[in-house]
């Protein structure tokens, strides 16, 4: 199988390489953490917002999906984005940009409403790429959907996606910090189920307007 050139994706995947090379100088790493990370309490407390952030609230999803903890972070990140968004790109085009977005804020909001007191920076594209992903295992299943006792084949395979991505993230979330990661795996299901809400609407869509 061919894969398609996917221009959007690649520009989302330099731009991320660009910044994190940009944020290797480990003085501009922690400015950028502390002013463009994803951070619960900052939505909780007005106190925190007047302290020296002088990046709005609002846009912290978007900023802390440029931002990495490190190599490995971004390289896992980026190339799951390179190998599903341009198959993703290919079918419905640069809307996957949409889905990538909205991916983004889903997961924040996961992460949000888990623990709205958190201080810890939530950081990574991992929310977009997870939207990224659940899109492209609708468009792109292994085996042909099948429904189950009357249920529609395009519900139960979103669920069935849901519920393997939720019991992958949780055993993710137990064995990783025992090997020193801390993983939000919240984030993760958060942008997971933005994309398989988003998958059939947004491929409409795009066949609509053409």
């Amino acid at each position: 199988m061919q894969i398609p050139k996917g221009k959007t994706t690649n520009f989302l995947v330099l731009t991320n390489i660009a910044i994190a090379a940009f944020l290797a100088i480990p003085a501009f790493w922690e400015i950028a953490l502390l002013q463009g990370g994803f951070i619960p309490i900052r939505f909780t407390s007005t106190d925190i917002i007047s302290e020296g952030l002088w990046i709005p609230s609002f846009l912290t999803p978007i900023t802390a999906s440029f931002i990495h903890a490190n190599f490995m972070h971004l390289l896992m990140n980026m190339l799951m984005l390179l190998l599903m968004g341009r198959f993703v790109e290919g079918v419905i085009g640069y809307y996957m940009l949409f889905i990538y977005l909205v991916g983004i804020f889903a997961a924040c909001t996961a992460e949000f409403i888990v623990n709205p007191n958190s201080t810890v920076p939530i950081i990574g594209a991992s929310g977009g790429v997870s939207a990224i992903i659940a899109v492209y295992l609708i468009y792109f299943p292994k085996y042909k959907p099948e429904a189950w006792r009357g249920i529609s084949a395009n519900i139960v395979r979103p669920v069935k996606l849901l519920i393997g991505w939720i019991v992958l993230n949780l055993m993710l979330g137990f064995v990783a910090p025992s090997m020193g990661l801390n993983i939000a795996i919240y984030a993760h299901i958060g942008g997971f189920i933005a994309g398989l809400l988003l998958a059939k609407p947004m491929l409409n869509y795009k066949f609509n307007r053409d």
